[in-house]
């Protein structure tokens, strides 16, 4: 549910006109599908996945785990939502110069791997799955081309080591983590994910275990450069770290979620324009002013302008 706060920077990105300003984008989980959208100019709309869809037990149950059943269904997902609810542009999406490269684990290989030869619908649709199948969450592995994947953070601990080993000179990390995040911590619950994933595969635990460990080091370089200006690679990190303490990983009260989209499209705005923008969302459309004005001139629209 947390990928609600990526979703809303990268429409604020759009809004802003920057969509075609990359050459590729690197994601995986939530923020995989989050980027198919973006690429393919879902923008405001595809935001209402989270709000209107996501909040209910079709998506998200806990009782299903009592029947041993996954507690998250990327069925409902990938085949009700994407293709019915929120239809995904996947025409669009091949047809984009911009490069998708969707971010997985290998569990055959005990390695992340990157899809980058997607050339068919159904491509791009298992690849997505196998980048957000969450261990133990969301079932078994998904099976693609014959080798075994799940969530690309598995073994990869963040994206901008992909985009840094394929030569990337200028890069724009989107932080969705509080500074107090576990994704550096060998938590109890990924103890239990290492040991699952063990059964599958021997080397998984202790891959998982070093993909932990390595986070803390990633995370401060991302940081470092994006303050000193040190570079290649340039980078620039936009955090929406406040509203990470709003939306957590299992939100599902909408007005949480509201809030979190509204700061999370304010911090990406501020680091576009340098102004710290007031930002307000309603359901139907949303946009922000200039909290000093007296007139009601709409600065940016979400969606469709008024």
């Amino acid at each position: 549910m947390r990928g609600v706060l990526s979703g809303a920077m990268l429409a604020a990105l759009g809004d802003c006109s920057l969509t075609n300003s990359f050459d590729a984008v690197y994601a995986y989980s939530s923020g995989a599908i989050n980027s198919a959208y973006f690429i393919s100019g879902g923008g405001w709309h595809s935001l209402s996945v989270y709000y209107d869809d996501l909040v209910s037990n079709e998506f998200l149950s806990y009782s299903r785990l009592l029947k041993r059943e996954p507690m998250i269904s990327l069925d409902f997902v990938f085949d009700v939502v994407m293709e019915e609810r929120n239809p995904l542009d996947y025409q669009r999406l091949l047809a984009s110069p911009i490069e998708l490269k969707l971010i997985a684990s290998s569990i055959d290989q005990v390695k992340p791997h990157i899809f980058g030869d997607l050339t068919t619908k159904s491509d791009i649709k298992t690849a997505l799955k196998a980048s957000s199948s969450i261990p133990l969450l969301a079932g078994g592995p998904v099976v693609f081309r014959g080798e075994r994947f799940v969530d690309g953070a598995v073994l990869l601990s963040h994206p901008f080591l992909a985009a840094r080993a394929d030569g990337c000179t200028h890069v724009v990390v989107i932080r969705t983590r509080s500074d107090n995040s576990s994704a550096g911590r060998f938590t109890l619950g990924k103890r239990l994910m290492a040991q699952r994933l063990e059964h599958l595969q021997r080397g998984m635990k202790e891959a998982v275990r070093a993909t932990v460990e390595e986070y803390t080091g990633v995370a401060d370089e991302v940081q470092r450069r994006s303050l000193s200006g040190a570079g290649p690679p340039y980078v620039i990190e936009v955090s929406a770290t406040a509203a990470s303490r709003t939306v957590g990983r299992f939100t599902q009260d909408q007005a949480r979620i509201y809030q979190g989209m509204r700061e999370a499209y304010g911090a990406m705005l501020e680091a576009v324009t340098g102004e710290k923008p007031h930002v307000l969302l309603r359901p139907a459309n949303a946009f922000y002013r200039d909290p000093d004005s007296l007139d009601d001139k709409v600065n940016v629209a979400l969606g469709s302008p008024e």
